[in-house]
């Protein structure tokens, strides 16, 4: 109730924050379609209006398989800068909504709602550090899930019955690490500038783990039944017009994620994770 209650104070105004940033992934979604479409032959168009039609058979219908065999993927050098282009604007665009939302909402939770400039303001002095930071997170993931699997692999080489031990401990190990992420990934977006996320999110965690797990599962409940919502809206959008479906489908997204990141502000509050001075008002960006 609580996120929901910071969302309904601050929808409008965040609109406004968010406005920008989902132009530049409307862009980035107009751009990667038309180079996508100007790679095929024939266009996206065609094939999508082939393809859904309700009598489409290429088991069955020989012209409907000639169809498949005769679509042609070109990417050249105007697609591949399509692909670049269209692809920067849609990261930098998801970056620019996440964390100017995370950092609007925050202000709105401490009472000092910022205004649209100043939350930009504070969203582009922490990208760097973010981006940079998230890189690493997902570097050394990665390289864990890699390990992970080669030590299973060798396990199971030695005895098959070993995954039986080796599955369960992997699901049990990321259902602990769960809130802990959480909370270093909001912490890294709110906290002060300086501070370490991880040694932070494990300092505030791992006394109150289930209570706080039962708070992130509250709220990925409720984020699952909105999305089966908003999918069951967006279908006859995207069925109707492949333009209408792209722009209902970032709009739904961010709908979305407003909830999700309402939702991780109130619980990291709750969590008494510490709020970067300047988002409550209390010293000058």
């Amino acid at each position: 109730p609580d996120s929901f209650s910071l969302l309904g104070r601050c929808w409008r105004d965040l609109v406004v924050v968010v406005v920008p940033a989902a132009l530049l992934l409307v862009v980035g979604a107009v751009v990667l379609y038309l180079a996508f479409d100007a790679a095929l032959s024939p266009g996206v168009g065609e094939i999508l209006a082939r393809i859904t039609d309700p009598g489409f058979d290429p088991d069955n219908n020989r012209a409907d398989d000639r169809f498949i065999n005769s679509i042609e993927f070109n990417l050249g050098p105007a697609g591949i800068v399509g692909w670049v282009v269209g692809g920067v604007a849609l990261l930098f665009g998801t970056i620019l909504v996440s964390v100017s939302m995370f950092i609007h909402l925050a202000s709105v939770n401490a009472g000092y709602p910022l205004s649209v400039a100043l939350t930009y303001r504070h969203t582009l002095r922490r990208i760097p550090r973010i981006v940079g930071i998230y890189l690493l997170w997902g570097l050394g993931a990665s390289v864990g899930i890699v390990s992970v699997l080669v030590v299973a692999v060798l396990l199971a080489w030695v005895s098959p019955l070993t995954l039986i031990l080796i599955f369960p401990a992997a699901i049990a190990a990321l259902i602990f690490l769960w809130p802990f992420g959480h909370i270093a990934f909001t912490m890294l977006v709110l906290a002060p500038r300086g501070t370490p996320p991880l040694r932070g999110a494990v300092a505030l965690v791992r006394h109150r783990w289930a209570p706080i797990a039962g708070r992130i599962f509250a709220l990925n409940v409720v984020l699952i039944a909105v999305s089966i919502g908003l999918n069951i809206v967006g279908t006859p959008l995207g069925l109707a017009s492949i333009w209408a479906g792209i722009l209902g489908a970032i709009l739904f997204q961010v709908i979305q994620y407003a909830i999700s990141v309402s939702g991780s502000v109130v619980i990291y509050d709750w969590a008494d994770g510490p709020l970067d001075p300047a988002l409550r008002g209390e010293e000058s960006a």
